[in-house]
């Protein structure tokens, strides 16, 4: 499986892992299809504290880490793993044994609520990552020539001009800041005002940046 991203209803991006199966011979010769990225990652995570006491799984340990020191903590860890949609069967193999250890994880477990309506799912979103998104969105539009400039989106959305250079300095922060707002599942992201991130767009230093992300995000 290989992780890929779309945008819903031109709203919402969501990351999820497709089936190479899928991807080369259809939907339809694959059971497993796609899974949602955030929800597979957190089974693994799961099932990982059960085969390794490693304390950087520790949930607390774990939330405060980075998506790039998430990355090396599971490449250390873990030799392989795989996921059958049709069998529900999660199989985590470690470097440390070579064995592979199976789980019986649902494919429903790796979705959404189908049901749960599209407001909603958008709303229960950070809002800084709501902003964020639409800022991407408003910059997408304008560089494809489908909106003429800020303005006119300020328009269509009813936004003050300076309400809308608010949302687009968003872009000025460095990607690695960007990813975790996008990616992240801290809860910290809900109690983080966007007008404390003004004082790390105003800087072009990607470093003190992130250095000055790291301390909102652990407040």
């Amino acid at each position: 499986m290989y992780l890929d991203h779309s945008v819903k209803h031109g709203k919402v991006r969501y990351s999820h892992y497709v089936c190479l199966n899928a991807q080369k011979r259809g939907y339809h010769e694959c059971p497993t299809r796609l899974v949602n990225a955030g929800l597979m990652e957190a089974k693994v995570v799961e099932h990982l504290r059960k085969l390794t006491d490693d304390k950087e799984l520790t949930p607390d340990a774990w939330e405060n880490s980075t998506l790039e020191h998430k990355r090396l903590i599971l490449k250390n860890l873990v030799k392989e793993i795989r996921y059958n949609g049709g069998t529900g069967i999660l199989e985590i193999a470690l470097n440390s044994t070579q064995k592979a250890h199976a789980f019986n994880v649902s494919k429903a477990e790796l979705k959404y609520h189908a049901r749960q309506p599209k407001d909603r799912l958008i709303k229960s979103e950070p809002q800084l990552r709501q902003n964020l998104i639409l800022a991407h969105q408003i910059d997408d539009l304008i560089s494809k020539g489908k909106a003429k400039d800020l303005k006119e989106v300020a328009g269509w959305l009813n936004l003050s001009q300076q309400r809308m250079n608010q949302i687009m300095s968003l872009l000025f922060l460095s990607p690695r800041i960007q990813e975790e707002i996008i990616l992240q599942n801290k809860p910290s992201l809900f109690e983080i005002p966007e007008y404390k991130l003004r004082t790390i767009t105003d800087g072009l230093d990607w470093d003190r940046q992130f250095a000055m992300w790291q301390k909102l995000v652990k407040k």
